[in-house]
């Protein structure tokens, strides 16, 4: 710490934004995450959106590596919060690796009780597909509160990286809802077979009712392939973002313990 100063004492210097290369890179990088949020709906699987926060987590890690950023952040009233949403992410992205375990769980669950006609283990199944997609939710309630915090900052360098870290948890909420959504066309899809397995059929018609039974099957198994392929976009992804995040914190909080 510099003699007679202490973090409470607001200094301007910043690093420039218009001629640091990682900056710009930054800025490259919150249009490219901005530019997925609006087509979004076009892109049903979270991997991208996974791979753009990751990016964003990364960069905004090496930003505060850098002595001039180091120096901005030392005496800037956004660090504390800055510390505080970095944290949030983390937390939630550690649940999200638990989240990621219990679906592949489930996922396998409700796989063998479609292959093995069993209604009674469907049902039960897919009413823990159902409570898993709550605990996303609720994950997704927890992100929010980073993107209300806005991106204003009283250092210049501070904008730039408060907008990444907002524009980082709106992308987390959008991949969070694709995972639900994907979990549910699932769970609803496995519901109906387990539905109409349970019913006694008469024998009128029903070589017309084993079609649909047969049918219904095949649609379960796609949504539960398409599952299988999110589950897997989340954990390798929500994993490196985890890291990430970690990574950049403690980089934060080295800024604010350790003299230049």
């Amino acid at each position: 710490m510099v003699p007679g100063l202490s973090r409470s004492h607001s200094r301007t210097s910043s690093l420039p934004c218009s001629t640091h290369p990682l900056i710009s890179h930054l800025e490259v990088e919150i249009h490219e995450a901005r530019s997925w949020l609006a087509l979004s709906n076009r892109d049903p699987a979270p991997a991208t959106g996974l791979r753009l926060i990751d990016a964003l987590i990364s960069t905004i890690e090496q930003v505060l590596n850098v002595t001039e950023s180091r120096e901005s952040f030392y005496y800037a009233e956004c660090t504390d919060r800055l510390l505080d949403d970095l944290l949030c992410l983390a937390d939630v992205y550690g649940s999200v690796r638990s989240v990621a375990i219990m679906l592949k769980q489930n996922h396998a669950e409700l796989h063998s009780a479609l292959r093995r006609h069993d209604a009674t283990w469907l049902a039960v199944s897919v009413k823990t597909q159902r409570h898993i997609e709550k605990e996303i939710s609720q994950l997704a309630v927890a992100v929010r509160h980073v993107t209300s915090s806005g991106a204003t900052s009283d250092i210049e360098i501070g904008t730039v990286v408060r907008e990444a870290v907002t524009v980082a948890a709106l992308a987390s909420v959008e991949v969070l809802s694709k995972v639900v959504l994907t979990s549910s066309a699932a769970a609803a899809s496995s519901a109906i077979v387990a539905m109409g397995s349970s019913r006694v059929s008469l024998m009128e018609g029903l070589f017309k009712k084993r079609c649909s039974e047969k049918e219904k099957e095949a649609a379960a198994i796609d949504k539960l392939k398409a599952l299988e392929e999110c589950v897997m976009d989340l954990e390798s992804g929500g994993e490196r973002v985890f890291r990430s995040l970690v990574k950049a914190r403690v980089s934060l909080l080295n800024v604010v313990t350790l003299s230049f």
